[in-house]
């Protein structure tokens, strides 16, 4: 979490070097939610992707 917060925080400042643009904390809290929210999504796959192997592993049977 403090990665995304740090490189959300780092793109707001690059923002501020730039001109023309606005950097806001708002712009930086919303990319820090929606980094762990596809850390988050990615974590569910993986681990709903680990199972399903995991159930068909178990039901091969050898004769």
């Amino acid at each position: 979490m403090i990665c995304v917060l740090f490189y959300a925080s780092t793109v707001e400042l690059h923002q501020k070097l730039t001109g023309g643009r606005t950097p806001l904390w708002q712009d930086a809290m919303l990319d820090t939610f929606a980094g762990l929210l596809g850390i988050f999504c990615f974590l569910f796959f993986y681990r709903w992707r680990g199972v399903i192997e995991s159930e068909e592993l178990n039901s091969i049977h050898i004769i």
